[in-house]
């Protein structure tokens, strides 16, 4: 019974797909976003957004709430029509907030992290590299339940396997260090639930979440740190993680993307994985880097 569910499923995915993909970027975006504010709040999902914003925002009327919810759906709807466009739009329709700081940690040759939320249209972030900047950098990623729409999705966000994407898994975890430790670049959503990661208070609510994006830093350091000379006893070690990267809808420029300077962070200490000293340079000052 699953099988066929998720046949249907697929099917109604790829007839979405192939339609969106025959109209322009914005009438698709539009039409998706017409779809999604109008099926969406009806939805059974709907239900666990109220409750989110009750927890979150309790003070909110019941207009509000509404507006939001129908918001949220828009933004999705717009998201699923624009996944045959990606290419064009993270290419011709993204306008990147502070291009210098990203061309400056491409020209280092040192990779990173590029780690955001699911804001706007969430799927550009990683593709504009490749459009933009000629940078081919890998993302991460959570496999949809249903097989058959998941490669169709897949193909989408990888611009047709021009990108290589990580499964949200222990075996993506290794191909991540492995990208790290050959100098290149990730990119990451921070903001799902995991629930074998930390439990982290968000809105006074403990929120399951994934620590790979730090985790994986401090490991390529203390790679580093064990490669380094024996004899030494301070070790300082760059850890080159630009900030994180948000993505926004506009109202002339369909998305804005925008880099803050690039954060270079240190971890001193006698060798031992855990240092005893911490700090970063951010556009040449040093500050206190947690």
């Amino acid at each position: 019974m699953k099988t066929l569910r998720y046949l249907l499923e697929a099917a109604l995915l790829y007839t979405l797909y192939f339609l969106f993909g025959l109209m322009s970027p914005a009438l698709a975006s539009n039409t998706g976003g017409f779809i999604g504010r109008a099926i969406g709040p009806r939805l059974a999902a709907s239900r666990k957004a109220l409750r989110n914003l009750d927890l979150a925002m309790p003070g909110l009327d019941p207009g509000t709430r509404r507006r939001i919810i129908a918001e949220m759906w828009d933004n999705l709807g717009r998201v699923i029509a624009e996944y045959p466009h990606l290419e064009t739009i993270s290419r011709a329709r993204t306008t990147v907030i502070n291009k210098q700081a990203v061309e400056k940690a491409i020209a280092q040759r040192q990779g990173g992290m590029f780690f955001g939320a699911h804001l706007a249209n969430w799927e550009v972030n990683i593709p504009v590299l490749l459009t933009q900047f000629g940078i081919a950098a890998h993302l991460t990623y959570r496999a949809a339940n249903n097989p058959y729409s998941d490669r169709l999705l897949s193909k989408a966000r990888t611009l047709n396997g021009r990108l290589k994407a990580f499964p949200k898994a222990r075996s993506g975890g290794r191909e991540i260090l492995k990208a790290l430790d050959r100098k290149e670049f990730i990119g990451i959503l921070i903001d799902q639930k995991y629930n074998e990661g930390l439990a982290i208070p968000f809105f006074g609510m403990p929120a399951m979440t994934n620590p790979a994006f730090v985790s994986s830093a401090m490991n390529v350091l203390w790679c580093r740190y064990a490669t380094a000379e024996p004899a030494r006893r301070s070790l300082k070690a760059p850890c080159t993680i630009p900030r994180p990267c948000s993505t926004r809808r506009a109202s002339r420029s369909p998305l804005k993307k925008s880099s803050p300077p690039r954060m270079s962070c240190w971890k001193t200490g006698s060798g031992r994985r855990r240092g005893n000293g911490s700090g970063c340079i951010e556009d040449g000052i040093r500050k206190n880097c947690h």
